[in-house]
């Protein structure tokens, strides 16, 4: 049997004298850059729910050392721990859905990670710079968009 390429993606198989000439197509694989991509989506959506989960189990300073430096300027461990224990006391008791949405653009990656709380859902909206920093970090009213399940 002798099996070939046919440019890209196709493969001959010859499967001797008077046999079956048999072609499949397949499908072609992500390029490098593709998967590096994946890798780089898939690793910042895990570093997004662990902010989050550390934001509800009130780690302020492990979250603010994810900061770019403007970012961690203004909002301080003292400034996070204020902000969050204030949303926390309105939003009542908040857990962290398994469910995320990402947007991806040529300079940030947006992750909004969805929270359950007594008031409905919401998003914890994280800002990924091009630098994997944390260069915004915001809680917003829960989309109406399909999420799809996290980690």
């Amino acid at each position: 049997m002798h099996v070939g390429w046919i440019g890209t993606g196709v493969s001959l198989a010859v499967l001797g004298a008077g046999a079956a000439l048999v072609f499949r197509v397949l499908e072609p694989g992500p390029t490098p850059n593709e998967r590096q991509a994946t890798v780089r989506l898939e690793r910042l959506q895990q570093r997004a729910f662990t902010i989050v989960d550390r934001l509800t189990q009130g780690q302020y300073e492990e979250v603010s050392a994810e900061f770019a430096g403007p970012l961690r300027d203004r909002l301080t461990p003292a400034t996070l721990r204020q902000m969050w224990q204030t949303f926390d006391r309105q939003a009542g008791p908040i857990t962290r859905d398994k469910a995320v949405r990402v947007e991806h653009t040529d300079t940030y990656d947006v992750f909004y990670v969805r929270l359950s709380s007594s008031k409905g859902p919401l998003d914890v909206k994280i800002v990924f710079l091009s630098d994997d920093k944390v260069g915004g970090l915001f809680v917003v009213p829960a989309a109406a968009v399909q999420v799809r399940g996290g980690m």
